[in-house]
């Protein structure tokens, strides 16, 4: 950290009473806003239910922030700027293992401090792709620099080569990917027992989930034509691949009939002839994602001797579907933007296939071919490598999508420094 001392402002430019409380209503602003952004996504938080929480006039916030759109733009780059805060101050440790710990270990700090109601919430980041111009533009900035600061914690003060480069920006995106991703499974734990799974989870991250001597092993690859949904009318499943693909893009809220159907090259008649409302098309869609990770979890099971080959199997073929002419797979995150009626049923199938990928991890460490680690919190954080796959090309272009599985998987599979020593 750096320890220059900052002169005395100007007397012009100095802190009064009047800018400090107009600081603290900005961030009460903030904060009361991020804790619906969460629940509603950014098209279902509203000015009038920020202002509510805060005791103002719904016109009351127009001297804060203009539109809707500028308070949750300062969601979203409060957010990037505290764990920016994190990387920085991991970057001070000396190795990279400890660098990736700290980080970690930060993170979860924080989760437990906002689950004790100690600390604000962060804004969750996947809502920020409803966001246009000119806010989309700032906020993939504020990404893109914190993906710096995390691909910087795997990289040593000297030039690295352009692969070592390219490898610590595939592990900063895999970490923090898991950070944000761990925001969905960290809640179920009581406070108290947040230390113990981000222990658990560090492990994982450093050394995967294969037994010693296990490499990435799969055998013929799983027939993707196989994973797809049964067929139906092949309109109605043209608005259903279509809701998935703009669901994924502007999350449930911003996923209007007339995008879905623009997306299917239908018009709005069309899509009211074959489906009765939106909601029913938003919950087939979650139901046919779904439906692809259980039928992949049977696949694998059916051919694969152990549950390691059958964890490889499984999450190889999950990654090439969602790339294929049979994906996308609908990004399972968008569950927290769905209204509470909606939402129960789908997470309680969502955990089933949770379990299911936590069960082929206790087999597998049952048969000796996966290491000993909590199954739950491993089933958990595979889950968040598949999801957050698609997004890895954004931000590390240079890794062809071709090597999604065999780079980014693999690291998270054997472990972000079982390879270390070797670079």
């Amino acid at each position: 950290m750096s320890t220059t001392t900052l002169s005395p402002p100007p007397e012009s430019t100095a802190i009064t009473p009047s800018t400090r409380r107009f600081q603290r209503k900005r961030e009460e602003l903030i904060d009361a806003a991020i804790d619906l952004l969460n629940r509603e996504g950014v098209r279902g938080m509203t000015l009038a239910a920020v202002a509510a929480r805060v005791g103002l006039l719904p016109t009351g916030i127009s001297y804060y922030f203009k539109r809707k759109e500028d308070l949750a733009a300062a969601c979203f780059t409060r957010t990037l700027e505290e764990l920016r805060g994190m990387a920085e101050q991991a970057a001070q440790e000396p190795t990279r293992r400890d660098r990736a710990t700290r980080f970690w270990d930060l993170f979860v700090s924080a989760r437990r401090q906002i689950m004790m109601g100690a600390r604000p919430d962060m804004a969750m980041l996947e809502h920020s792709r409803v966001m246009g111009s000119p806010h989309a533009d700032l906020i993939f900035k504020g990404v893109v620099d914190l993906f710096r600061s995390m691909q910087a914690l795997f990289l040593d003060a000297d030039p690295a080569p352009t692969g070592r480069r390219r490898r610590g920006g595939v592990r900063g995106f895999i970490l923090l990917s898991q950070a944000l991703w761990a925001i969905a499974w960290l809640y179920r734990y009581d406070p108290e027992d947040t230390e113990r799974a981000g222990r658990w989870a560090d492990d994982i991250l450093a050394g995967g989930l294969a037994a010693p001597g296990r490499s990435i092993e799969v055998g013929r690859p799983l027939d993707l034509a196989a994973l797809k949904p049964v067929a139906g009318e092949p309109a109605r499943d043209a608005f259903f691949e279509a809701a998935t693909a703009v669901i994924n893009e502007h999350g449930y809220h911003g996923a209007s009939v007339d995008k879905i159907a623009a997306r299917a090259n239908a018009t709005k008649g069309a899509f009211y002839h074959h489906h009765e409302a939106k909601d029913d098309v938003v919950v087939e869609c979650f139901r046919r994602t779904l439906s692809v990770f259980r039928r992949s979890q049977n696949a694998a099971t059916a051919s694969c001797p152990d549950g390691w080959s059958r964890l490889c199997s499984a999450t190889e073929a999950l990654i090439r579907y969602d790339r294929s002419e049979h994906g996308p797979l609908l990004k399972m995150s968008s569950i927290s933007g769905l209204p509470q009626c909606m939402r129960t049923g789908l997470v309680g199938e969502w955990l089933r296939v949770a379990d299911r990928f936590a069960a082929i991890i206790s087999d597998g460490i049952v048969d000796g071919s996966i290491r000993p680690v909590d199954p739950s919190i491993a089933a958990e954080m595979l889950l968040g490598i598949i999801h957050s796959a698609p997004d890895l090309h954004a931000l590390v272009p240079e890794l062809a999508p071709a090597e999604a599985y065999s780079r980014y998987a693999r690291l998270f599979l054997l472990g972000l420094f079982r390879e270390v020593a070797a670079e």
